[in-house]
């Protein structure tokens, strides 16, 4: 569990998820056509499904690569 190693915000880059039947746990699935990101807060445990129409594309490699890197530029910059 990310959060238990004490972030205040955990963001996990899912790409294909899905909803495995009867569980809350999220599944890889490359055919759901659906991208799904997770965000945690780390004090209250209480996480936000961010989803949205998959892209049929071969220029999705990095994503969450480029979002991270984002963010790192922006912390770097001196936001918080």
């Amino acid at each position: 569990d990310l959060c238990a190693m004490g972030p205040a915000w955990t963001l996990v880059k899912g790409g294909h998820l899905r909803q495995m039947q009867g569980s809350d746990s999220p599944s890889i699935d490359s055919g759901s056509g659906e991208a799904v990101d997770v965000l945690c807060d780390g004090r209250t445990g209480q996480c936000l499904n961010f989803s949205s129409q998959l892209f049929e594309t071969k220029h999705t490699h990095g994503t969450g690569c480029t979002l991270a890197s984002s963010i790192a530029a922006y912390l770097a910059i001196g936001h918080s």
